[in-house]
């Protein structure tokens, strides 16, 4: 739980800062365009990555408008390491507001935007294909990639800097995760994908695949996964909200096994 006065907005994204230097941290946007670095009560440094421009009378009327085109609020945040121009392994932060590219944050300070077709809607680090990257390849050590997804249903892989495609679905992404692939009776490769969708769909992937979809009978509002539950292996969590009798919300989680066949 984060002290009341660490963020002045709505948060609206979230993840572990796996920066060694800032141990049990975390990675949190908020609707005002912000993101922070920051322990549960304390700020280790904010930026301004998203500004709400001033919209005229006349775009105002535009129909074709979007509106998440003009959100200032964050959609996707993730901490990854990427190799400087040397070679040396460097941590940033990557953010992704209402506009079309990724900014690269360094201890705060925007170094690089990186510019996508339209607007990510979600984000996760991992290692999702073998590195396209002349530095990453040579030194081998360079297995920290964004993974980012799009209101098209698009899958991006950012690997040093660079965009490379991953899957086409069939939905609009609205979440996006990941889990190594050793959670799987120790095998080894890339990471395995989970992704949701604005469906009742949530699809898996590998090395730019669907190996499988789990099929609800609602839409889920939120999608986790679990390294491990019981005694099984990873599991999808999925929740709902139901509206009963009354107007009044019953919540539920539903915790999905999940087997891959990669064969």
């Amino acid at each position: 739980m984060f002290a009341r006065n660490i963020f002045s907005a709505p948060i609206s994204a979230i993840a572990l800062d796996t920066n060694p230097n800032s141990p049990s941290a975390f990675i949190v946007g908020d609707l005002s365009g912000a993101v922070t670095a920051c322990h549960a009560q304390e700020v280790l440094w904010r930026a301004q990555v998203a500004i709400q421009e001033p919209v005229s009378k006349s775009e105002r009327l535009r129909p074709q408008l979007s509106d998440s085109m003009a959100d200032p609020g964050i959609s996707g945040v993730c901490a990854v390491q990427f190799p400087d121009s040397h070679g040396i392994l460097t941590n940033y932060v990557l953010a992704a507001g209402g506009d079309c590219k990724v900014q690269v944050l360094s201890r705060g300070h925007p170094v690089l935007a990186v510019p996508t077709p339209i607007p990510c809607s979600a984000m996760s680090a991992g290692y999702f294909i073998d590195s396209v990257s002349s530095r990453c390849t040579a030194a081998r050590t360079c297995k920290s990639q964004a993974i980012i997804g799009d209101e098209a249903g698009r899958l991006f892989v950012l690997d040093d800097f660079e965009l490379v495609p991953y899957a086409q679905l069939d939905y609009p992404i609205t979440q996006v995760l990941s889990i190594p692939l050793r959670a799987f009776s120790g095998l080894h490769g890339v990471d395995v994908v989970v992704c949701a969708t604005r469906s009742n769909s949530v699809y898996i992937l590998h090395d730019k695949q669907v190996v499988g979809t789990y099929l609800a009978d609602f839409w889920p509002v939120s999608v986790d996964v679990v390294g491990a539950f019981s005694t099984t292996g990873p599991c999808i969590v999925v929740a709902r909200n139901t509206t009963v009798d009354g107007g009044s919300c019953a919540n539920a989680v539903h915790v999905i096994p999940l087997e891959l066949d990669l064969h």
